[in-house]
């Protein structure tokens, strides 16, 4: 074999062999990269719902917290209207006002949630 014809032959076979493993190797790195990206996903939504149901708690507390002050509000109002001379407890009236009160702040926020993930989307 020829020394200087043999050469050049065999650096051009050794850079089909790196250009053939280069692109072996890209298609490995391409399919662990698809097979990785549902995963990746799945955990950015996790991470995106989190603040949301943070979010949906400290709505659920703030209603409960707006209906224990409009409860103490009807408490005050019943002490100082004249119940009793209608026949009615002052205390009864209370005792209702709250299942009331926490049904109609429920709702409320409940509406608000919905109009606020409706313009969402």
């Amino acid at each position: 074999m020829n020394l200087p014809v043999a050469h050049p032959m065999r650096v051009e076979f050794s850079e089909e062999r790196v250009t053939r493993a280069t692109q072996l190797l890209s298609t490995r790195i391409e399919i662990r990269r698809e097979r990785q990206n549902p995963q990746r996903l799945a955990q950015i939504d996790v991470r995106v719902q989190m603040p949301l149901r943070r979010q949906g708690t400290v709505a659920g507390l703030s209603g409960a917290a707006v209906a224990c002050c409009v409860v103490g509000l009807v408490t005050c109002l019943v002490k100082v209207l004249p119940f009793n001379r209608f026949g009615i407890d002052p205390d009864l009236v209370t005792a209702l006002a709250g299942p009331v009160v926490a049904g109609l702040v429920y709702l409320g926020v409940r509406r608000i949630k919905h109009r606020v993930t409706r313009v969402a989307k």
